[in-house]
């Protein structure tokens, strides 16, 4: 969408967000060097992946997970690579609050300058066995509820995480008040989580 008179405002302006990212330009990982950042779901997949690389580079990676067994085994083996005794692992089931809660808690103690500077609320599954769109069975007197566990970990566990990440963020030691270019839109309430029920309609509509 482009932003002519005849086309009105492009989407990066309506939205007044950052314009999406250019994959083209070179990416310095090194800004993460002696960085505390969190990573749910960082045991397997993308958070394994995201936990690597950033270690590689000088971060402090603390993971939440509830493969323990996995998680474990990933740290020690990333501290040995990196010589960095400051990855850690943390047992956190994301679809439990007060999981989450002792999962932000722990690491700030755990971390090395006392404070978080990035969260990445990564923990996902996808959908298995009889899908939601699919309902069967419903005229039954007793029919089998649903199976949400994909919504508890995808969306809830998700709110959860971004909710305790905005308040432990602004406190890191280190955070400093954020600069932007564009004025933001008004704040209305509820508007958090409209945005999540209409992104959460939205991916299930093109997944």
């Amino acid at each position: 969408m482009s932003g002519d008179s005849n086309s009105g405002p492009s989407l990066v302006q309506a939205i007044r967000q950052s314009p999406p990212i250019d994959t083209s330009e070179p990416y310095d990982p090194a800004w993460v060097a002696g960085r505390t950042i969190l990573i749910t779901g960082g045991a397997s997949g993308f958070g394994e992946g995201f936990f690597r690389k950033w270690a590689a580079h000088g971060a402090n990676i603390i993971i939440g997970d509830i493969n323990d067994k996995r998680g474990e085994a990933l740290v020690e083996e990333v501290r040995e690579s990196t010589d960095n005794k400051n990855h850690h692992y943390i047992h956190c089931n994301v679809t439990d609050w007060q999981s989450q809660v002792d999962f932000f808690h722990k690491a700030i103690r755990l971390s090395a300058h006392g404070g978080i500077d990035a969260v990445v609320a990564n923990a996902g599954v996808i959908e298995k066995g009889a899908r939601f769109e699919e309902p069967k069975g419903l005229d039954a007197d007793a029919p089998p509820k649903p199976n949400l566990l994909c919504y508890d970990i995808n969306l809830t566990g998700v709110l959860y995480t971004a909710h305790l990440a905005l308040f432990y963020l602004p406190r890191n030691p280190r955070s400093q008040n954020p600069s932007v270019s564009n004025t933001p839109a008004a704040d209305i309430p509820g508007e958090s989580f409209l945005s999540a029920s209409n992104l959460l309609y939205l991916s299930n509509g093109y997944s």
